[in-house]
């Protein structure tokens, strides 16, 4: 006999509406783009495509969401 188990985590911060606010002020701006460089070619956080590491596609996604975060 197998089990699979579910945790569901609601998203009460919002955090999931705007995942390149890495430092969660509201706002992607120059804060956010010195965290996802200081972990560049890290796994983690900053990995906002799940690519197995912060990359370029993680910098592309941090700058096109730049400015202040909409809430769902």
């Amino acid at each position: 006999r197998a089990e699979d188990r579910v945790y569901l985590y609601p998203d009460c911060e919002g955090r999931l509406a705007c995942p390149a606010d890495l430092d969660h002020d509201g706002t992607v701006d120059a804060a956010d783009l010195a965290v996802l460089l200081s972990a560049w070619g890290m796994p983690g956080p900053t990995d906002l495509d799940r690519s197995g590491a912060t990359d370029a596609g993680d910098l592309a996604t941090v700058l096109s969401a730049w400015g202040a975060c909409g809430r769902p």
